[in-house]
């Protein structure tokens, strides 16, 4: 029978001393929204873990910062390999270290999962620079004052976004090729990492606009799902795009908007 729970009720050390002390094998299973995490234990040690990108030890360490989401143990399943060598409590120790600094840091910059703002900042600062630029040549001609549009949320679905990618096969073929990656081997970022990504930059979208003194209108929350992704009747065939259904949606909000503005 399956031992699960959630984790908000049994942090995932406490949940991985359990298992252990009876020499278990098997496989964790813990999801928290659509995200998915895998840890392999075999005879009561830790031996393989997988999150993301994430594999082996780090995967242990990000997965034992989450205080919400389901866990599910399967006895019996064995990994394919091993990626992990140190022992349980070398393991959990370092897990409780970096937990305890996750807490302080969490108190002080809530609602992030180790992501280096400051430098995905400069990865979208050219798109922006390009943005105050059309901007700037608008404000000149003296016309009716710009509006930035805020750009629709990513879709929650991993299977969705693949299927996506069949509609542009070339493209994604072609981006892999310049990344030495194999498009069908690639695995896609967990969809928290994409929402607070189009956070981050429909953030910069605000602020860009703000410093010309343009408005900046986001998108209408009755697009998105309570989590803040697109809700599906608005995603598009392809991977990233929404569809003809959202822009009627943006279209009479924006019409709204408008006829408050007279």
């Amino acid at each position: 029978m399956a031992f699960q729970g959630s984790l908000k009720e049994l942090p995932l050390p406490d949940i991985i001393q359990l298992v252990s002390v009876s020499g278990k094998t098997g496989k964790f299973t813990l999801s928290r929204d659509h995200d998915r995490g895998y840890i392999y234990l075999k005879h009561g040690q830790m031996v393989h873990a997988t999150v993301g990108d994430l594999v082996g030890e780090e995967a242990i360490y990000a997965l034992a910062i989450w205080n919400q989401g389901e866990f599910q143990f399967g006895p019996g399943e064995e990994p394919d390999r091993q990626t992990i060598t140190k022992s349980n409590t070398n393991l959990l120790m370092e897990a409780a270290r970096r937990l305890d600094e996750w807490r302080v840091l969490s108190k002080k910059i809530p609602s992030i999962d180790y992501i280096p703002e400051l430098q995905v900042r400069e990865v979208f600062q050219p798109s922006m620079s390009h943005l105050e630029i059309y901007l700037t040549r608008m404000l000149d001609t003296g016309g009716p004052r710009p509006i930035v549009l805020g750009t629709p949320p990513p879709k929650a679905d991993n299977e969705a976004i693949r299927r996506g990618m069949q509609v542009h096969a070339d493209f994604f073929t072609e981006l892999a090729s310049d990344l030495s990656l194999d498009p069908e081997k690639a695995e896609l970022a967990p969809a928290c990492l994409r929402l607070k990504l189009w956070l981050l930059l429909q953030q910069m979208m605000r602020e860009t606009a703000e410093r010309l003194a343009v408005e900046f209108w986001p998108v209408s929350a009755s697009a998105m799902t309570e989590e803040g992704y697109l809700r599906p009747e608005y995603w598009g065939e392809d991977a990233t795009h929404a569809n003809a259904a959202y822009g009627a949606l943006m279209l009479d909000e924006y019409e709204k908007r408008l006829f408050a503005l007279r």
